[in-house]
């Protein structure tokens, strides 16, 4: 029977040469879409690590003059905690460096040795970063000023570091060497995706702002929830009268959150709509195609029920020639892109990628089943005398 409707497709390969190249088309961009949407749903049920609601960032230029004297740096940063913290709706302020969530900034260091080898991005924060993101602990603790007189850098990893590098070690106690000196973790994290909900969750590293003062950047703002966003002027006031500069910008970490993440959204609500362009083109297309080719064929369904032919018959033939048409669309689409995938180093997990296949040819053929079952029935109902008249 497959051969048999081989060779009623090839004999009417004209008309169906637009209809396949739609099919090939769509499913390579399916598969396209599909690949890239399941690896970010997949990120996004990644846990964040921190709260993004009820907080502020105040991203500074500090004095490059004062940044070389630590004495006059940490007499600053105190009077612009102390300043903001004297606001009732402020609950903690952290001085950061130029990585903190939706910043657009990344830092990373790596350790190639026979004993440990690694590769994290980091942030340097002080002690009170824990309560200013709302950090979720899963092991040790975070750091605090006692710390710092530690003979060892105390750091704190998130989970992804532990269970990326550190398989079958304890974490807390372990000993590393992080930019040339001895550091050890004191404390792990659940989490710290500062890139957003679409990328993937990576190993990452909280050190001491006390051992690298000099790249403070930010400030991170936890305020009390329901505080009203008129409160930003006198935060503003008291960052103008401690810098005596007004270099500098205050935005809530939603607002940034929402821009950074709309780098991705439109991307993908983009795919998702000429995806759907394409699969009410070829929706169009299988109507149009199975009506015309019902109403040339009419003398030959009269014949073949003539002949016998059931009801059930028909049908089959109608919807199996479309299907085989799909599966041979399917085929065409799939050398590509698995060839375009795989050299292009575009699949990051093979489990998605063979998903998004699936997904693309279940999804093509319930449309062709939709639209097949209209032209199918009204072929099946045609009377062999009618049928044989009209020709």
């Amino acid at each position: 029977m497959i051969v048999h409707y081989l060779k009623l497709l090839w004999k009417r390969r004209r008309r169906h040469t637009l209809l396949f190249l739609e099919f090939v088309f769509t499913f390579f961009i399916l598969i396209a879409v599909l690949h890239y949407t399941l690896n970010k749903v997949k990120y996004m049920n990644e846990p964040m690590g921190f709260d993004s609601e009820n907080q502020y960032i105040a991203n500074i230029q500090f004095d490059r003059e004062l940044l070389k004297d630590s004495a006059g740096f940490f007499n600053l940063t105190n009077k612009l905690k102390l300043g903001l913290k004297s606001l009732p709706e402020v609950e903690t302020v952290s001085v950061s460096n130029y990585v903190y969530p939706y910043g657009n900034a990344e830092w990373y260091t790596n350790n190639e040795s026979d004993n440990f080898s690694y590769r994290t991005s980091y942030t340097q924060v002080d002690e009170e970063a824990i309560n200013a993101y709302n950090l979720n602990m899963v092991a040790g603790r975070f750091y605090t000023k006692a710390d710092y007189i530690r003979k060892k850098v105390p750091i704190v990893v998130n989970q992804a570091f532990v269970d990326t590098f550190m398989e079958g070690k304890d974490p807390v106690g372990f000993v590393l060497t992080l930019h040339g000196e001895d550091a050890e973790i004191i404390g792990v994290t659940e989490a710290f995706k500062y890139n957003g909900i679409f990328l993937e969750g990576e190993p990452f590293t909280f050190y001491p702002l006390n051992y690298s003062w000099g790249n403070s950047a930010a400030l991170v703002i936890d305020m009390k929830p329901g505080t009203p966003a008129t409160v930003q002027k006198e935060m503003h006031e008291i960052l103008k009268k401690e810098l005596k500069h007004e270099n500098f910008s205050l935005t809530t970490l939603d607002d940034l959150k929402q821009t950074f993440n709309n780098r991705f959204w439109v991307p993908l609500i983009g795919m998702l709509s000429v995806s759907l362009f394409l699969i009410i083109n070829i929706a169009m297309g299988l109507f149009g195609t199975l009506r015309y080719a019902i109403n040339k064929r009419k003398s030959e369904i009269g014949l073949r029920k003539v002949l016998g032919a059931t009801t059930r018959n028909i049908r089959f033939q109608v919807v199996g020639e479309v299907i085989l048409l799909m599966i041979l669309a399917f085929f065409v689409a799939l050398i590509p892109a698995v060839q375009i995938f795989e050299f292009g180093n575009l699949i990051t997990d093979y489990s998605t990628f063979i998903t998004s296949i699936a997904l693309s040819l279940l999804l093509i053929l319930i449309l062709v089943l939709i639209c097949s079952i209209i032209p199918s029935q009204r072929a099946s109902k045609l009377m062999p005398a009618v049928a044989l008249h009209e020709e």
